[in-house]
């Protein structure tokens, strides 16, 4: 384009157009950039040049100078003026510039600008102007498409799953229904249904089991049986234990009572020999004697507490006494054994211990003697 050319061109309203060569030219230009980039369309200059009117400053309007079609007078140049937007200010300092898709009453549209440069100074500006209806033609054109596309797929997909539906649901209604059966007791019931699909490996995998459990069920069954046998045996050997306890005790118990006559005896012997005169010496002895014989009836009477445990009816006999005396008498049974062995007894209560204390006092001095009886015995130096 001779842009020289473009600044030739200006219109007056009683003149009318000056430089129609220049114009001509010009719009011959536009022509063919237009039709080289298909803008032809019917509603309007799809691209035209611009310029800066004088007032520019204070008006903020840019002046068309030359359009490659006619306007609605029939005209290619109405020096009309349009307030200046953002494109046209951008290409007016040097750079081209393009808007995003807008609408208007003729339709929808999007534009590019591009600077006219002279001796490196802006001129003016060329700009052209595409409809764009054909692209919401398309979208909607691609949304109907997608709808009825969507309607039948919906559709299609429907049948399928009602297809599918009842093609599944009736093998395992076939599982569920022996499932219940199952497991009611009937363990020898199987699936007899044969498919040509996975289900068939299924109703398989469940004969499995299902005999996989019969054959676990019977096995229960010989065990239980087995079980109850050793219960019954077990009650019997129960019931031959009982008998032998409750023998063991009578003996136990006729036994005490035979040793516990003599005992008595024995301790009425020494007492009555205590009354005679003795030496120390003597007198020592027979203390010994006297509580190891005590002793020996209180063990007696011990077997025979056995047997009232066994009746839960073991009672402790509470009373006070002074742990002293209790010492003393078990360490008056347990010296012979110790001086045998050439160990040293001593009795030794510590501050802190009461004097009286109230417990059972037969089976304290029984729990020492075996405590102390036990030390001798293990003990060498």
């Amino acid at each position: 384009m001779d842009v020289s050319a473009h600044e030739n061109i200006f219109f007056d309203s009683e003149t009318g157009l000056g430089g129609q060569l220049e114009f001509a030219r010009i719009r011959e230009v536009l022509a063919a950039v237009r039709d080289s980039n298909k803008l032809t369309h019917g509603k309007g200059n799809p691209i035209y040049t611009l310029r800066k009117p004088f007032d520019f400053e204070d008006s903020g309007e840019v002046e068309f100078v030359v359009m490659s079609d006619v306007n609605q007078d029939g005209h290619y140049y109405t020096g009309a003026r349009l307030p200046a937007e953002a494109i046209h200010i951008q290409a007016f300092s040097r750079l081209p510039a393009a808007t995003g898709v807008y609408e208007d009453s003729e339709g929808a549209w999007i534009s590019a600008a591009a600077p006219l440069l002279l001796d490196g100074e802006v001129v003016g500006l060329i700009q052209a102007d595409r409809t764009v209806d054909f692209y919401f033609e398309e979208l909607s054109a691609l949304r109907q498409q997608y709808l009825i596309n969507g309607l039948v797929c919906l559709v299609l997909g429907g049948i399928l799953s009602w297809l599918f539906s009842i093609y599944a649901t009736r093998p395992l209604k076939t599982l569920l229904h022996a499932t219940r059966i199952y497991g009611d007791g009937d363990y020898d019931y199987r699936i007899e249904q044969r498919r040509i699909d996975d289900f068939d490996l299924l109703f398989q995998d469940f004969n499995n089991m299902a005999h996989k459990i019969r054959k676990t069920h019977l096995e229960n069954l010989r065990k239980n049986e087995e079980i109850s046998l050793l219960n019954d045996e077990l009650e019997d050997s129960l019931a031959e234990t009982r008998k032998s306890l409750a023998i063991k005790g009578e003996f136990m118990a006729n036994m005490s009572h035979e040793i516990r006559t003599p005992m008595n005896g024995m301790l009425g012997m020494t007492q009555l020999m205590s009354m005679t005169a003795l030496t120390d010496e003597q007198q020592e002895y027979l203390d010994g004697i006297t509580n190891s014989g005590e002793s020996l009836l209180e063990i007696i009477n011990n077997i025979l507490d056995c047997s009232k445990i066994e009746a839960e009816k073991m009672e402790v006999d509470l009373s006070c006494f002074p742990l002293w005396e209790c010492l003393r008498q078990v360490g008056d049974i347990i010296a012979p054994g110790a001086q045998a062995k050439e160990l040293e007894l001593p009795v030794i209560i510590e501050a802190s211990v009461p004097e009286m204390i109230t417990s059972d006092k037969t089976r304290i001095r029984q729990i020492i003697l075996n405590l102390v009886n036990n030390a001798v015995k293990f003990t060498n130096q």
